[in-house]
């Protein structure tokens, strides 16, 4: 058998081990709490940017084509990246949206 006084000083150290890490998971909860709408805020903003460049794709780059990987029958991709680039550039950038080689939009 364990001596109690070791019995009790474990279970003190339990305690304080538990009080702290229920100290660390509400300062966990906070944060997360004051982050969460504004990572949904700019999600959405990234979602409607990608629902404008697609929209506005054909009339941009002159391809009458439209799904989740945007074709290119008429232009190669590296010409379709540089019309996009240059028209929505900014705006990917800043919200963290990138155009790859395979023209797929890609949210960061």
């Amino acid at each position: 058998m364990k001596n109690p006084i070791t019995l009790f000083i474990n279970w003190i150290k339990k305690q304080f081990r538990k009080k702290e890490f229920n100290k660390r998971q509400d300062i966990y909860d906070d944060v997360i709490n004051k982050l969460k709408p504004a990572l949904e805020e700019k999600s959405k903003k990234q979602q409607d940017l990608i629902k404008i460049i697609i929209n506005n794709f054909a009339k941009d780059t002159g391809n009458g084509y439209g799904s989740e990987f945007i074709p290119t029958k008429q232009k190669n991709n590296m010409h379709v990246l540089q019309i996009i680039d240059h028209k929505y550039g900014e705006k990917m950038r800043e919200l963290d949206v990138r155009l790859t080689y395979d023209l797929r939009l890609v949210c960061i």
